[in-house]
């Protein structure tokens, strides 16, 4: 995540230094009177809906009036288009450790010393990052377990109000992990294979992004993971498969407002293995879950994220070689 922030942050700035080669003298007036404009309104409108509504509305029409009128205004929105690719590919590239198989594939597999598990379950956890107090833009975290059904709900709403362009509002990023899972002891030395077999019961993820008016610009990239993660001691050893990843860009600050729709239900069968032995007698913890994670860098918007997904872990598998 935080190489996927400096990517962002190094595209970002290659664009606006293109974009203001692009820009004239005459274009960067009309859009500062029109910032100013509308900083002016909010002194005559403010507590009146009605008012403020019909300003916005009017002030965001002399704003497209006036980029439609920049003589590169074409050129600028290609630029734009290829930053969009740009930031998509970043998602795209990410490496995925966990190997996916159908719900059956288990019943013909011959691993020796293999224990199953079914629900109840016997661990749990929730991790929200970052851990940095007065900077997390989480909102809303609903997340929850249920060792005993085996049950993982993942709750997270996302938000960032960005007015005026905050300085030390940009690449804000947060997630939240929630799973649930095993105490295990291992009965041998060996490296250690964990599958789980992961069921979805509810998904619901939807962005929306309003214009705060000035130079409105939204990125903001979601994904959500399952994981399989080995807690020993200190250490957090997690391999994933990314299930949902989408990024969008609004770099000219238009409202959008987008729901999208169900993934597979399953249940599906997730595996991996784990580079360090274990010994003989060494507890450890198995845990199955699944991660969101939203990354953004807004300015003059107002964005909000819901991902609300609940998954049932039915089984795992967990062997030594």
């Amino acid at each position: 995540m935080q190489e996927r922030t400096q990517e962002i942050a190094r595209l970002r700035r290659v664009l606006d230094d293109r974009v203001r080669g692009l820009m004239t003298d005459d274009s960067r007036t009309k859009l500062a009177e029109l910032r100013s404009a509308w900083a002016d309104s909010l002194a005559t409108t403010i507590g009146d809906p009605a008012a403020m509504a019909e300003t916005r509305a009017k002030l965001l029409a002399e704003k497209r009036a006036a980029l439609l009128k920049i003589p590169n205004y074409h050129a600028i929105h290609k630029l734009q288009q290829e930053f969009s690719r740009d930031c998509q590919r970043l998602t795209d590239h990410r490496k995925d450790r966990l190997r996916v198989h159908p719900k059956t594939w288990a019943e013909s597999l011959d691993a020796f010393g293999m224990q199953t598990f079914e629900p109840p379950f016997t661990a749990s956890d929730i991790v929200e990052f970052p851990d940095i107090p007065g900077t997390d833009p989480i909102s809303s975290n609903q997340s929850a377990t249920s060792p005993p059904q085996g049950l993982i709900i993942n709750d997270v709403t996302w938000h960032d109000d960005n007015t005026f362009g905050e300085i030390n509002d940009f690449n804000r990023w947060a997630g939240c992990d929630v799973s649930v899972g095993i105490d295990f002891v291992a009965p041998s030395s060996g490296f250690l294979n964990v599958a789980i077999s992961m069921k979805n019961l509810v998904n619901q993820i939807w962005v929306r992004g309003t214009d705060n008016f000035g130079l409105s610009s939204a990125n903001l990239s979601l994904d959500h993971h399952i994981f399989v993660r080995l807690v020993r001691g200190d250490q957090r050893v997690t391999s994933f498969k990314t299930v949902f990843s989408q990024t969008w860009v609004q770099l000219e600050g238009d409202d959008f407002n987008l729901t999208f729709p169900p993934i597979p239900a399953g249940p599906a069968v997730f595996a991996t293995d784990f580079a360090d032995a274990l010994h003989a007698g060494e507890k450890v913890q198995i845990l199955g879950g699944c991660e969101t994670v939203i990354h953004a860098d807004v300015t003059d918007m107002d964005c909000t994220a819901r991902v609300n997904m609940w998954w049932q872990l039915q089984k795992l598998w967990v062997w030594l070689s």
